[in-house]
């Protein structure tokens, strides 16, 4: 499979995870910036139809973009889920920019392009890789994930229940869907 078969993106699509097709997976990720030191972390989270927590991540990658680190959480999710034999997932992000990116609009010049080839070099493996934009809101737990990055020491954290600071946004995200608290 080519890397550009490997790609179905859907940028103008906006749906909650909890709407995904039974059986299917869902990684939501995202990344963070903060302001006052340039830090920058990414965090994502693998549930499946029924919102049900499966594994989690946070990684503080020190310092860079935010585009960085809304990368980064795409690839080290795509890692993760891959890791787990996921062979199917449908991957939610609130950043326009890094579809557009995934789906190669940008000069091969680009500094960033590693970071292209990394992600699309993980599409073209044989699995069922869906890449959707959903606004911040439908994004909330892996919204948490990334914040909490910037405590950690450098490195990924891998959560196999969840975090802490996952459980608020996880039960409003489930209350929304009409399914019951964990």
């Amino acid at each position: 499979m080519d890397a550009t078969s490997a790609i179905n993106l859907i940028s103008n699509h906006v749906q909650s995870y909890l709407k995904v097709d039974g059986g299917s997976l869902t990684l939501n990720v995202d990344g963070s910036y903060c302001h006052h030191d340039g830090s920058i972390s990414c965090g994502g989270c693998i549930r499946d139809h029924q919102g049900n927590w499966k594994t989690s991540f946070s990684r503080n990658l020190d310092k860079g973009s935010i585009f960085q680190a809304e990368m980064w959480g795409t690839i080290l999710g795509l890692h993760l889920a891959w890791d787990n034999g996921m062979r199917a997932i449908t991957v939610e992000t609130n950043s326009k920019q890094v579809l557009n990116f995934i789906n190669g609009n940008f000069d091969n010049s680009c500094q960033h392009y590693p970071l292209y080839r990394e992600v699309i070099q993980l599409l073209a493996r044989d699995w069922h890789v869906i890449l959707r934009y959903v606004p911040r809101e439908n994004n909330s737990v892996a919204d948490k994930l990334p914040n909490f990055g910037h405590s950690l020491s450098l490195g990924t954290k891998v959560y196999q229940f969840p975090p802490a600071v996952g459980i608020v946004p996880l039960n409003e995200d489930r209350t929304k869907a009409g399914l019951g608290l964990v």
